[in-house]
């Protein structure tokens, strides 16, 4: 299981007034678009490739978010300790227009992407400008929107064509990617990728070693490789501001994004 451990307290910027005491940091959950790539032609690793190279993230994140956010490289968001940073897809709507191509498809791809109403933010506007990144380089997709308990109902279901915009949490990452890709360990419907050869070696060798340093570089290897196979349209990790009056004491941000109280208390 690529179970991938938190630090204690990662580098947060500290916001500080007379009154208030507040944390600037990258968001827990982590935006991409799993690609069900278990079916053709979303099986060719190329054309997975394509649909990251189409969309521009850097002007998604500027235009739409403000500027409040960090590309995402791969399947676990910067705030993971064994967090590995491969070079980025790059923006390239030439080679995503020429890679389905080269993966045999000649009359043009056709794809549907799903997306749930008022869930996560601007996520109705985030579709329909990836949408348009896709359309541009000639791949026509067609969005499917959806009330959030159907969305959810029909995600551990496995049923859903092509592609979803979804926002994991990553104290979850594991799980994830242990769903994604130990096809021989697990038996549950809501896989859309399944990992093979050195890949998958490198993950099921990750769950059953202990040693720090080896764990640390079968992460890096399955990051990678999962960074590679384009699993997901790997999209970004916006920033959130979290604070509290400074009459509140014995209150700690985390950085697993829960919210213990259990010592806290409000000064007269």
């Amino acid at each position: 299981m690529l179970n991938l451990p938190f630090p204690s307290r990662p580098p947060w910027r500290a916001i500080r007034t007379s009154r208030v005491y507040a944390e600037l940091s990258l968001a827990h959950p982590s935006a991409s678009c799993s690609i069900r790539a278990k079916s053709a032609p979303l099986q060719d690793r190329r054309v997975r490739q394509a649909l990251n190279m189409a969309v521009d993230r850097q002007a998604i994140i500027k235009n739409l978010f403000n500027g409040r956010g960090q590309i995402l490289n791969t399947v676990t968001g910067r705030n993971v300790t064994q967090h590995l940073r491969p070079r980025p897809y790059p923006y390239d709507p030439a080679e995503g227009q020429a890679a389905p191509r080269r993966g045999g498809i000649r009359s043009g791809l056709e794809i549907q992407l799903w997306q749930s109403i008022g869930r996560w933010t601007l996520a109705e506007e985030t579709v329909q400008v990836i949408a348009g990144y896709w359309d541009k380089v000639g791949i026509t997709t067609k969005l499917q929107v959806l009330e959030w308990a159907e969305y959810n109902k029909r995600s551990a279901a496995s049923q859903f064509k092509d592609a979803l915009l979804l926002r994991l949490h990553q104290r979850h990452v594991g799980r994830v990617v242990h769903r994604a890709a130990l096809q021989a360990r697990l038996r549950v419907s809501s896989r859309y990728f399944d990992a093979s050869g050195d890949l998958l070696k490198a993950i099921r060798d990750y769950e059953q070693t202990f040693d720090a340093k080896k764990r640390k570089e079968l992460a890096a290897q399955a990051l990678k490789g999962l960074h590679d196979e384009a699993v997901w349209v790997f999209l970004w990790q916006l920033e959130q501001l979290t604070g509290v009056s400074k009459k509140v004491k014995g209150f700690k941000i985390r950085a697993d994004d829960f919210v213990w109280v259990r010592d806290t208390y409000v000064e007269a």
